[in-house]
């Protein structure tokens, strides 16, 4: 590829940020209905109160949406947990939390 030069007159695509309340439906509709469905009440009351709060922000990644999908809503993990301000002050805390439980999952998935 260094050979090649560069490359020219390629589009850029840049993702849009996701809005929380896409976010949680998008998350929502991925989890089978009833009692799965309950965990993500937790998630969006501090979705709602704090709408540019440090976990709004970290969903607001398309990335971060996925890794959500593939933690709570294709696994058995407890959304709820990221609406806790303590155990997850900052985006970063956020992102983290979820980038170190997909490992786990992908893994269990493998095996």
């Amino acid at each position: 590829m260094a050979e090649a030069g560069v490359l020219i007159g390629a589009a850029v695509i840049t993702p849009a940020p996701v809005r929380p309340d896409d976010a949680l439906v998008l998350l929502r509709l991925a989890t089978a209905p009833g009692p799965r469905q309950e965990p993500w009440n937790a998630l969006a009351e501090r979705l709602t109160q704090e709408p540019q709060g440090a976990v709004a922000q970290a969903l607001a990644s398309p990335l971060t949406v996925a890794l959500a999908h593939a933690v709570y809503a294709d696994a058995h993990g407890d959304p709820g947990e990221l609406a806790d301000t303590r155990r997850f002050p900052t985006t970063e805390a956020s992102e983290h939390h979820l980038l170190d439980a997909l490992v786990p999952i992908a893994l269990c998935k493998r095996l």
